[in-house]
């Protein structure tokens, strides 16, 4: 059976700190300053609640800048953990790499959502659902997921620091199907950065990796455990409590009918793609199925592969501490394009130009 148990995502690596002055309450809209910690205050944030009649209320944090900024939405990967932990009393920690070093920049307002019923702090699983809340469970799918992300993000475009007409959403691991989806659903999106993307279903990953076996025996035996697990998916495919490779059936009913390839076609978005090329969690290839769609229909694309990186950029077994700069050096690159600078190395592995045969 494939191994995607043990494996952690992206989206879970801690990084630098802010202060939360208090919660925000459970009214229409409520807005609650937030500080880091960095620079003496210089960085504001803002953490915004909004009920809603017809499902859990929407949290997200936003940065705060002095004037009007584009906005850069982070979507994080897959599981239960919060946008934001406390580590100690009024002292907070973002789950998300990136997220608080972009923000404390200034030069974009960065937001991010918290999951609908996620845990206080990261659970031990990581990026799986295992040890998520009943509720949690229940509740998560692509489609409603997608549906939350939505409101805050028609909250925060009227905002009077952001500019509305340059809006980046970065997709990092399960976070990257969800901001296709939302793309496709949202036309604001102007650009789009998927990091470790599924390009056709989730699915194929499971095939893709199969194929991976040290032989043609020991690739039909995973193929055959595959093609059981998604019957018994379809048998229930709606159950909350029963788990396939750490998440419920109807997490996967959802994501595995899902195809970014397809749903990004029709999109305006300008679209950045970077992936590990020694990818264990999303195999490369399935997002080479997402670059050649896009690109065989005339669409500009940008494809950064990554020699030897694994699903978090970095080669696998690397030291993360270590490797920070080199992790940060792939963020930036993604507001480098965003802002229109051109970057050697992102270009390198890149296709932006239409051939003639090919149809817009």
């Amino acid at each position: 059976m494939i191994n995607r148990q043990v494996r952690w995502v992206i989206g879970f690596s801690v990084t630098l700190l802010i202060s939360m002055a208090g919660q925000a309450h459970a009214q229409p809209v409520q807005q609650q300053p937030m500080i880091t910690t960095l620079k003496a205050g210089a960085d504001k944030y803002t953490a915004v609640s909004i009920d809603r009649k017809d499902g859990p209320a929407v949290h997200y944090t936003i940065s705060k800048t002095e004037s009007r900024k584009p906005l850069v939405l982070y979507i994080q990967g897959s599981g239960c953990a919060p946008a934001f932990f406390e580590i100690q009393p009024g002292v907070y920690a973002s789950t998300v790499f990136s997220l608080t070093t972009q923000g404390h920049s200034g030069d974009h307002a960065i937001m991010i959502v918290n999951k609908p019923y996620a845990a206080a702090r990261p659970p031990a699983s990581g990026g799986l659902a295992i040890d998520c809340s009943a509720e949690f469970n229940q509740y998560f799918t692509l489609e409603t997921w997608v549906d939350h992300i939505a409101v805050a993000l028609e909250h925060a475009r009227h905002l009077p620091w952001v500019d509305p007409d340059r809006i980046l959403v970065i997709g990092i691991s399960e976070g990257a199907p969800v901001a296709a989806a939302l793309a496709a659903k949202d036309p604001s999106v102007t650009s789009l950065a998927l990091i470790g993307a599924n390009g056709t279903t989730q699915l194929y990953d499971f095939i893709v990796e199969a194929y991976r076996a040290k032989s043609d025996t020991a690739a039909l035996k995973q193929l055959d455990e595959v093609s059981k697990q998604v019957n018994a998916i379809q048998a229930d495919p709606y159950s909350a409590t029963k788990f396939a490779w750490g998440h419920p059936y109807r997490r996967w009913t959802s994501f595995m009918a899902f195809s970014a390839a397809e749903a990004l076609q029709n999109t305006k978005a300008r679209i950045y793609l970077v992936s590990g090329m020694a990818d264990q969690n999303v195999p490369i290839l399935s997002t080479e199925v997402l670059y050649s769609v896009l690109r065989a229909k005339g669409r500009s694309v940008v494809f950064r592969r990554i020699p030897g990186a694994g699903h978090g950029l970095i080669p696998d077994e690397a030291d993360f501490g270590a490797n920070m700069p080199r992790l940060e050096g792939e963020y930036q690159r993604i507001f480098d394009w965003f802002n229109g600078r051109r970057s050697e190395s992102a270009s390198a592995h890149s296709s932006s130009k239409s051939k003639p045969w090919m149809s817009r």
